[in-house]
């Protein structure tokens, strides 16, 4: 037991933040929205990718062998061969365990696909290893660009549901639009795009529907815009990326999107969707969404967004009612 946990210790240190959170980007452009009684799944992910990175180097080299003994803790009487031997099947046994975590994930129980998923892991490993040394060095290149230019980097997290990405680039290119914000459509560059198809087509799974064939840029001289299925990323100057954030977010609650992250919370999402559409604007109209609001057990996050969003479309509502009634009268 003392070298699963020293090992997990040390493996959760070499991970860090960029990798668990690439890590988890990828994940969403595979599978979709992830439950999060699966989210230690993503952990598993990434510990067993960098964990048979680890094992592979330190059996090849020496000194980073000696790194690996030195910060497992151990008894005494220990003989040092048997960390070698565990080193040696974790580089055998590490990239099943990849594959069985997107099994689970993608909740898949026919015992010939099953077993395809595992024996997928191996490969997956290397293009997950890949995918965040990739996107780990192009992070840091932007933060660079980014300080040099003086620009803010800001993600809006969102879910495109089913086939929805083509209409939800749609609706937040009007609303920007209306922002009077002048922005040219273009697709992604390749280095975008190809990273989740690589993914999706080495694991082997059937939600590549999530990666659209073109990933849309939005673009001007102060705002750069990038809209994944999972995620909406803008780098800019500041009074473009605020108003340009302003603009989507209030698009967001009206487009072919969830912005939680449970089926509970998504559920409230459609509710207020429905309301929206019926323009809804009393007490009684929003009634039933409140009474769940009252006893929804979900993240803060998740409740705090589901609160915005119900005083959004009921202020939404009273808006339009009083600008029918102005025009009528006048």
């Amino acid at each position: 037991m003392f070298l699963i946990t020293g090992t997990i210790t040390l493996l959760s240190r070499l991970v860090g933040g960029v990798a668990s959170s690439t890590l988890g980007w990828a994940t969403l452009l595979l599978f979709g929205r992830v439950p999060q009684s699966k989210q230690r799944l993503l952990d598993l992910m990434a510990l067993c990718a960098v964990g048979w990175l680890v094992c592979v180097v330190a059996l090849i080299s020496p000194a980073f062998e000696h790194l690996i003994v030195s910060s497992v803790p151990r008894p005494g009487g220990l003989d040092l061969t048997w960390i070698g031997f565990v080193l040696f099947v974790g580089a055998i046994a590490l990239p099943a365990g990849v594959g069985a975590a997107t099994l689970l994930l993608a909740d898949e129980r026919r015992p010939l696909r099953a077993l395809g998923h595992l024996l997928r892991g191996y490969p997956l490993t290397l293009v997950l290893l890949a995918v965040i040394a990739f996107l780990g060095a192009w992070g840091i290149a932007r933060s660079i660009r980014s300080a040099q230019r003086g620009w803010q980097n800001l993600h809006l997290p969102m879910m495109v549901k089913g086939d929805g990405y083509d209409a939800v680039v749609d609706d937040l290119v009007a609303a920007l639009d209306e922002a009077g914000l002048e922005l040219e459509r273009t697709t992604a560059p390749p280095w975008f795009v190809v990273p989740p198809k690589v993914l999706a087509l080495v694991g082997g799974l059937t939600t590549v529907g999530l990666v659209p064939d073109e990933l849309v840029s939005l673009r001007n001289d102060d705002l750069r815009i990038l809209i994944y299925p999972s995620d909406v990323a803008l780098i800019g100057r500041t009074e473009s990326v605020t108003r340009a954030r302003t603009a989507i977010v209030r698009r967001l609650a009206f487009t072919e999107a969830y912005l939680t992250a449970t089926k509970e919370a998504e559920q409230v999402e459609d509710a207020l969707r429905k309301l929206a559409e019926r323009n809804a604007s009393t007490a009684s109209e929003f009634a039933e969404v409140d009474e769940k609001l009252e006893r929804l057990d979900v993240a803060y996050a998740d409740w705090e967004t589901l609160f915005r969003l119900r005083l959004q479309v009921e202020h939404e509502a009273r808006t339009r009612s009083a600008a029918a009634l102005a025009r009528h009268a006048s």
